[in-house]
């Protein structure tokens, strides 16, 4: 629960972030993938809000937080191709074994996987 509690903060964070951050915008640019940034934001707030759903009904829980990890898996990939240094990497790689732990404990405990 712990684990999903901080994965929800950063995600509400870094969505929120991506919509009015100068930073981050500037960010996005530098990555390539300024067309990207809203639809980003939206989806690091809608898995922030599954993961907290997901608190009280598993099966949300589950799609979002492997949603969640799928997003960091391809922001690594975004990372690695424009050639950031690897601690630049680092809370992505993180936050994608966090919610690859969540999504597997979760699997784990609905009886029907």
């Amino acid at each position: 629960m712990f684990l999903a509690i901080c994965s929800v903060a950063l995600f509400a964070y870094y969505g929120i972030a991506s919509l009015i951050s100068e930073d981050l915008i500037g960010e996005f640019d530098r990555w390539g993938m300024s067309g990207l940034r809203r639809t980003t934001a939206t989806f690091e707030l809608a898995g922030a809000l599954g993961l907290l759903v997901g608190l009280f009904v598993p099966v949300v829980a589950l799609v979002a937080s492997t949603g969640l990890c799928l997003m960091m898996i391809l922001a690594t990939i975004v990372r690695i191709r424009i050639r950031d240094p690897f601690y630049a990497m680092i809370p992505a790689i993180m936050l994608a074994i966090i919610n690859a732990y969540l999504a597997q404990t979760t699997a784990r405990s609905l009886e029907w996987l």
